[in-house]
């Protein structure tokens, strides 16, 4: 397997200066050569997360579609969880899949797949930014439905 730091400096240009002063922090503080690299400003988050598919033969999706996503899984799983180990369940009627920010939670990533039923499901790499977008929307919308829920509720004892 090539090592992170040689994949950043083919994909994205990095410079041989700025991955030695990385690497000189990391054997100094310890933490993830990409983590230091990003902190540094020398590459993006991503740049780290394209290399990191091309390390781990994984897709990486920049954007994540929140059209016609079916929000199940916020009856199971925590938003805590999700929030923590930055990954989420996208499944809508085209396709299913787990998108997670880092390659490398394997415990939470199998209790999630446990917890939603979705074994053998595509793992994808997506920012951040993404993941929450998506959190947030189903966490939304699963509170906007079950608010409808319970004024109809409402609504029937009072007639």
């Amino acid at each position: 397997m090539k090592r992170i730091g040689e994949i950043l400096r083919e994909t994205c240009g990095l410079s041989e200066e700025a991955l030695n002063s990385a690497l000189e922090i990391q054997e100094e503080k310890g933490g993830r050569i990409g983590e230091i690299l990003i902190r540094q400003k020398a590459i993006t988050e991503s740049d780290l997360l394209k290399a990191l598919s091309i390390q781990f033969g994984m897709p990486f999706a920049p954007t994540l579609a929140v059209e016609g996503l079916k929000t199940e899984f916020t009856e199971k799983v925590p938003i805590q969880f999700l929030k923590k180990y930055m990954m989420v369940p996208v499944v809508n009627a085209a396709s299913s899949a787990i998108a997670v920010n880092d390659p490398l939670v394997f415990q939470p990533l199998d209790d999630l797949r446990h917890l939603v039923g979705l074994n053998g499901t595509e793992i994808v790499l997506a920012p951040q930014s993404a993941i929450f977008s998506v959190i947030n929307f189903a966490y939304d919308m699963s509170r906007t439905s079950a608010e409808q829920v319970i004024e109809g509720m409402h609504e029937e004892d009072t007639e």
